[in-house]
């Protein structure tokens, strides 16, 4: 299991960085899924809670026209435990962006999954520029 990264969503979260964090600290994630795999095409702002209820997590997904693959944070894992370990999130993806002093951005993806409790399963990355 991979989540490959385009070029389009790494550059929208190099400009995340540099023009309006913390401010805009979460959002969500779209794409599509081949296999097991998970593909980000784009990357949109969302709520510093991703989303406050379980109709407010459905029109989300019906304005990402049912692409709606997973979320990301400049947040830890753990800070958004509580929000995203649940059954409605529970086959999604997250992706943790860590922010080094150099400005560099490190990608940290998990699986929200489940196996007798909720937990972050780290994935492997695969930038645009390494696939061939």
């Amino acid at each position: 299991m991979f989540v490959y990264l385009s070029d389009e969503v790494r550059n929208y979260f190099h400009l995340l960085v540099s023009c309006s964090f913390p401010e805009n600290s979460t959002g969500f994630l779209v794409g599509h899924k081949r296999g097991s795999s998970f593909i980000i095409e784009s990357a949109l702002p969302g709520r510093r809670n991703f989303f406050n209820s379980p109709e407010d997590f459905l029109q989300m997904v019906r304005l990402c026209n049912n692409r709606l693959i997973g979320f990301y944070s400049l947040n830890p894992p753990s800070a958004c435990k509580d929000k995203l370990l649940q059954p409605l999130t529970t086959g999604l993806l997250l992706l943790h962006l860590e922010l080094q002093a150099s400005d560099n951005l490190i990608y940290h993806p998990y699986l929200i999954d489940f196996e007798g409790h909720f937990y972050f399963k780290p994935l492997n990355l695969i930038p645009a520029e390494e696939k061939e």
